[in-house]
């Protein structure tokens, strides 16, 4: 009965591992793994010189192209977004912006502090920086803009016409992303030791997507405060309508709206960062 329950458990995060996969910018990841791959091992000749340099560029457009597939494969699902932003309510946003700059601040004080390995990523062998591979596409829609406006050198700023469509179309996509992690690291999770274990792992499942090691660990804060959403909303319906089933809805749309709104105030703040600040 034991070895079945475990077995039942291993399936079961199994089918969770893949849905993350699936579902989010994780995918994103084999193509980048896969494509090195190939280019590490075919390195010698001189085309794959050349490939190796403009690797950033290539992944960061597919990228591109594969958020904007997804977004097309849910675009009857549209509603879903609008909803995310536009009808949590003020309180999200300030719990956002809340959680937004604890995690920059003690993200930042540890970063100053910890052993360099510990600021290391992933995203250091390909792109030069070790980022969220999900959102490579800005860094190269940035650094692309730059390159025209030095060789044009007129008033236009490319930066409104390559950085928008980025923003916009991750924008977009953020709330589906959310609501996946959401289900995976929140839903029907209840015991403060269980809530405290499932943030650090959601902290370190970002080191998949390049960033450096200390700021994974950081991740943890939003991840558990997402959790104090979720679980303080889910015993709200649960005390007042008495279906497990839909306390554990209504949790994991709380905290998706939140998890959401906070990823879209990082994205929009480094957006807007990159246009105005020159």
């Amino acid at each position: 009965m034991n070895l079945r329950l475990i077995l039942n458990d291993i399936k079961s995060t199994a089918k969770l591992l893949l849905r993350l996969i699936l579902n989010t910018p994780l995918k994103y990841l084999l193509l980048v793994l896969l494509t090195f791959a190939v280019v590490a091992l075919y390195g010698g000749n001189t085309w794959i010189e050349l490939l190796k340099q403009g690797f950033p560029l290539i992944i960061s457009l597919a990228i591109f192209y594969l958020i904007i597939n997804d977004l097309w494969s849910r675009r009857t699902q549209i509603n879903f977004v609008f909803k995310t932003y536009f009808r949590s309510g003020i309180l999200a946003y300030l719990r956002a912006f809340l959680i937004v700059f604890v995690t920059l601040i003690v993200g930042s004080i540890i970063y100053m502090y910890v052993p360099e390995f510990l600021k290391w990523g992933w995203g250091n062998l390909i792109f030069g920086n070790s980022g969220n591979l999900a959102l490579q596409p800005i860094q190269t829609a940035y650094e692309t803009t730059q390159k025209l406006n030095e060789l044009q050198g007129n008033s236009f700023d490319y930066g409104w016409l390559f950085l928008l469509p980025v923003w916009m179309s991750l924008i977009l996509m953020l709330p589906f992303w959310a609501e996946i992690e959401e289900k995976i690291f929140r839903k029907g999770v209840h015991s403060w030791k269980k809530i405290a274990i499932n943030s650090l792992i959601f902290g370190l499942i970002h080191l998949t997507m390049g960033i450096p090691i200390c700021w994974a660990l950081t991740l943890a804060i939003p991840g558990f405060l997402f959790a104090c959403r979720y679980k303080y909303v889910y015993h709200r319906h649960l005390r007042k309508f008495h279906d497990e089933q839909k306390a554990q809805s209504a949790g994991v749309e709380a905290s998706t709206a939140d998890h959401a709104i906070y990823n879209a105030i990082l994205i929009t703040l480094s957006v807007a960062g990159m246009l105005l600040l020159k």
